[in-house]
């Protein structure tokens, strides 16, 4: 089963996890009855279904075939996804084509798992493609878990509580423990068994140094986990990701049909607009470059003003960006995080 990478689903019926680990041999038993007790104590140790404390029997059956199907579910990732409903509904543009590159890519080799980074300038949506796949596909997988703000995290994380409870946390939520212990008996070993067995999807996002990431992972990266598991990072570093994934993928800003279709999106509402408005969405959209939150804020900013309004803010943003950012958009620019302040300044 582990050199396939098979899932073992235990069912103790009638019987406690501790007789099935605890067996006792005589010294004459022959060594195919001594594997097979080794692997039935090895299979006393994993996350499993106990009669005992599912009652009544209606539900113990309910619950082994609703597992039971998730995990055929998860196998069953060929399947190309229907991106138009998820972005339809979040109003993404431009990410659809780099979550199909995405997947191409990762039908393409037959490797039991991957590591890939994505990596990009500040708001080229980064964040926005890693949580667009895990959203799409998680339920393919075993154990998923999204990792946000990574950088941050750790290092507030740190400050407080040792590096032990965190990675102690990461784990309990990979294996879907909500009060993030583990089911309070499990052991920081059985923790580790129970991940290598399962196929994960891991996103984390907005990853500054490798000390901290190589730490949780536990140096191991994808190896962590069982065959066909997936880890996703993001990073403004190229050169990190390069030094611990197996591909790193640059993320595309907005091509010439989508720039005006996110602006249009942000600074009208809708996509229909007055023939009069076209020159200007030509100069907004020439300004932002494809950088898909400057496309989002400055559309926004301009969103139910007139044409005076817009050429006056569009001229101050090609005469003296520096000036609009730190004025003209003085609203929407208070209103960012540190990180997207950095974006328009960048492009001033």
């Amino acid at each position: 089963m582990k050199l396939h990478g098979r899932r073992v689903i235990p069912v103790f019926y009638g019987v406690d996890p501790s007789t099935v680990e605890n067996q006792k041999l005589p010294s004459s038993a022959a060594g195919r009855i001594r594997s097979w007790r080794g692997a039935l104590s090895e299979i006393a140790n994993l996350s499993g279904f106990d009669s005992q404390f599912i009652r009544p029997e209606t539900k113990l059956v309910e619950e082994i075939v609703e597992a039971v199907f998730q995990a055929i579910r998860c196998c069953c990732s060929s399947q190309m996804v229907n991106f138009s409903s998820y972005s339809a509904s979040r109003g993404l543009v431009g990410v659809e084509r780099q979550i199909e590159q995405l997947q191409a890519l990762l039908c393409s080799d037959e490797r039991s798992n991957w590591t890939i980074g994505l990596s990009g300038m500040a708001g080229i949506g980064k964040t926005t493609l890693a949580k667009a796949f895990f959203d799409l596909f998680s339920s393919r997988f075993e154990a998923s878990y999204f990792f946000s703000n990574f950088a941050r995290s750790m290092a507030s994380g740190l400050s407080v509580l040792p590096f032990g409870n965190l990675q102690n946390d990461f784990f309990s939520k990979l294996l879907g423990d909500e009060n993030g212990r583990a089911g309070g008996r499990v052991s920081y070993d059985l923790m580790l068994r129970r991940l290598g067995c399962m196929k994960a999807l891991v996103v984390i996002d907005d990853v500054g140094d490798i000390g901290p990431l190589k730490d949780l992972l536990n140096g191991q990266y994808c190896n962590l986990f069982g065959p066909c598991s997936v880890i996703i990072m993001t990073s403004r570093n190229k050169q990190l990701l390069k030094s611990v994934c197996d591909l790193v993928y640059e993320a595309k800003g907005l091509d010439y049909e989508e720039g005006p279709r996110l602006f249009r999106l942000h600074a009208f509402r809708q996509q229909n607009v007055q023939t009069e408005y076209l020159h200007m969405i030509g100069r907004a959209v020439n300004y932002v470059s494809g950088n898909p939150l400057a496309t989002t804020v400055l559309g926004a900013h301009l969103f139910g003003r007139d044409l005076k309004f817009w050429d006056r803010e569009l001229g101050a943003l090609e005469d003296n960006p520096n000036s609009v950012v730190q004025n003209v958009l003085r609203k929407s620019y208070d209103g960012l995080s540190r990180e997207e302040k950095d974006i328009f300044l960048d492009l001033a």
